[in-house]
């Protein structure tokens, strides 16, 4: 639904969309420009038997330094098996964002030790669509502290699942201001 959430939404227009990647790994890579800042979003959907493939690129890119944030979304391929972190440490604090299930408890204190910056983790089992991030990325853009990215995060979640949005935010790991 990634494709779907950003084409509906007024902040970002779809610029290309890639079927083709030259990566049989990745079945489609989207690029989408924000109507009001200068930000630029490349979106990659993987082969569902390549996440492991998928998380290592997804660190390798927040650690290269290359991009302002990186985020994760689908499911939590650590729960399934250790995949080692790249080598080396982040050449600037890359933020990231990582919507899976329990991603607080198992990425927070490894993307940490690469010198990355947490932005949004979550603590519980959750449904991670792309709404989150949609929602998530307006505040951070915008360059207002974790607890504004939660609280849209959460506000977002909560809609969508029909829920208080208190405990839609607590599905979000307090990172603080």
């Amino acid at each position: 639904g990634f494709k779907d959430v950003f084409k509906r939404s007024k902040e970002w227009k779809l610029v290309k969309d890639e079927k083709n990647t030259g990566d049989e790994r990745i079945l489609e890579r989207m690029t989408f420009h924000h109507a009001t800042k200068d930000a630029v979003l490349v979106a990659e959907a993987w082969r569902g038997s390549k996440l492991a493939d998928s998380l290592r690129a997804a660190e390798t890119a927040a650690v290269s330094g290359q991009q302002d944030l990186v985020a994760f979304i689908g499911h939590n391929v650590l729960m399934d098996g250790a995949i080692d972190p790249p080598a080396g440490q982040a050449k600037s604090g890359t933020g990231t964002m990582v919507l899976c299930c329990k991603s607080g408890s198992y990425f927070m204190a490894r993307h940490t030790a690469l010198g990355l910056k947490p932005a949004l983790y979550t603590t519980d089992f959750m449904y991670p669509g792309s709404f989150i991030l949609r929602d998530a990325l307006e505040p951070w853009l915008d360059g207002k502290g974790a607890e504004a990215i939660r609280g849209a995060a959460g506000a977002a979640y909560a809609k969508n699942q029909k829920i208080k949005v208190a405990a839609g935010t607590g599905v979000f790991v307090k990172l603080g201001s």
